[in-house]
């Protein structure tokens, strides 16, 4: 039977289409001025894949950005400053991302690398932009106790009330992780001591129940609401007595804590754990 010209020539276009074969990203790479020692993830050759719709020359720039976008995070992680500058100066994208909407700002906020962190600033980073958890750079030097980049980004006008995916803010991480030089500074550039995350928690309740008495004594000492209640209707001092907290249990109700404030079941503090199995001053308590 013979076939149409349609058929035949949608088949012979369909088959060109078919065996054409992207430009291999290895080949693009090599044609970079970048640094060889560190190599692309074979892991992730998976993302960088063309969308079916671009034409080549957008592939190829996509995969170019892209590429840069993984070693400017690599470096920003890495604490690479010469390597970042070569980046930067073959405009790599300061604000660029990966497939976790981590930037290279939020990178070198994470590991704490203050020249990498001004790099980019200079570069103009986006110093608010969020990763899929919410978090900005700041929350990110916050959470991990790099108070020189917290202090950088607080000169540069980051929001230290932006709050992540659980409504938490740098301070909130701060506070749970014990980080007092960046509780401190936080503070000082005016954090809210009173916001309270998704459970309703404020940093007071991050500071007790993970036992940094001393970030406790300061937020009281900031005016935070010693009595404030959560969700479930305890204070700090309730959390600080379920989890067996002395110090911080000392330095509240040195403070002034009410131990007769109920939560939501009816459960005054003395009444959350065992107190005697903790060693805890039960008698100040009741």
């Amino acid at each position: 039977r013979q076939r149409s010209n349609y058929s035949i020539q949608h088949e012979s276009s369909k088959a060109a289409t078919t065996s054409r074969t992207p430009e291999p990203l290895s080949d693009i790479i090599s044609q970079l001025e970048l640094p060889t020692n560190h190599p692309i993830d074979p892991s992730r050759v998976a993302w960088y894949q063309p969308r079916p719709d671009s034409s080549s020359s957008e592939s190829r720039a996509s995969l170019i950005s892209m590429y840069q976008t993984q070693q400017l995070i690599s470096a920003a992680t890495r604490g690479s400053a010469s390597e970042m500058r070569l980046l930067l100066a073959q405009r790599a994208n300061a604000n660029g991302v990966d497939e976790s909407h981590r930037t290279p700002l939020q990178a070198a906020a994470m590991s704490g690398h203050l020249d990498c962190l001004g790099l980019l600033l200079d570069a103009q980073a986006d110093i608010d932009t969020r990763d899929y958890h919410g978090q900005s750079a700041l929350h990110h030097a916050a959470r991990n106790g790099h108070h020189q980049c917290v202090e950088l980004l607080i000169e540069q006008r980051a929001r230290v009330n932006a709050r992540d995916s659980h409504s938490a803010t740098p301070l909130h991480l701060a506070a749970k992780e014990g980080r007092l030089q960046c509780l401190v500074l936080l503070l000082d550039a005016k954090a809210n001591v009173t916001l309270g995350d998704h459970h309703e928690q404020a940093p007071l309740h991050h500071a007790a129940r993970s036992g940094h008495h001393q970030c406790v004594e300061i937020l009281i000492d900031r005016r935070a609401n010693i009595d404030v209640l959560d969700a479930k209707g305890h204070t700090p001092l309730h959390i600080a007595v379920r989890n067996g907290r002395r110090l911080c249990i000392e330095a509240l109700l040195d403070r002034g804590a009410d131990t007769s404030i109920a939560d939501v079941r009816g459960a005054p503090p003395w009444r959350c754990w065992s107190l005697v199995a903790h060693g805890l001053p039960t008698i100040r308590l009741v």
